[in-house]
């Protein structure tokens, strides 16, 4: 556009291919932040491995072998929060190597990817929207 006006510039002024190659390039930067961040989150305290292998017994929380209703309804409630943390964790996790995997295709085309990336990809989008479906119908 020139200053002043929203009229477009003159297609000749426009470089053959370089706004294709600018993309590129931001794709090949973002898809180096996204997989950056995978790889921190799964070696963060969050990650799902970590976060599962962190876990209370109702031994915990003492007289396990005395009636302690409390205690039975607080390791209930901590069971059902961490299963949930857990389940999150792993979720985002794949949701990042889904959206590294969708960038680099983005980047190569899709049908040049290598089958189980492609696999991958659809596995993990499949699962995510069975999970969210669920929730759904747990929401209502």
């Amino acid at each position: 556009m020139r200053d002043g006006d929203r009229t477009p510039a003159p297609a000749a002024s426009i470089a053959p291919g370089g706004d294709l190659a600018r993309g590129a390039d931001a794709l090949r930067s973002f898809r180096a932040r996204v997989h950056a961040m995978l790889v921190a989150f799964e070696d963060g305290p969050a990650g799902p491995g970590k976060l599962a292998a962190h876990r209370l017994t109702r031994a915990d929380l003492g007289a396990p072998n005395t009636p302690f209703p409390e205690a039975d309804d607080l390791y209930a409630q901590y069971r059902r929060v961490h299963l949930g943390l857990v389940k999150l964790s792993r979720s985002l996790t794949e949701q990042i190597e889904c959206l590294s995997i969708a960038v680099h295709g983005a980047e190569v085309g899709f049908d040049n990817l290598e089958e189980d990336q492609r696999r991958r990809f659809w596995s993990i989008r499949a699962r995510t929207e069975s999970l969210t479906e669920r929730e759904g119908r747990a929401d209502a």
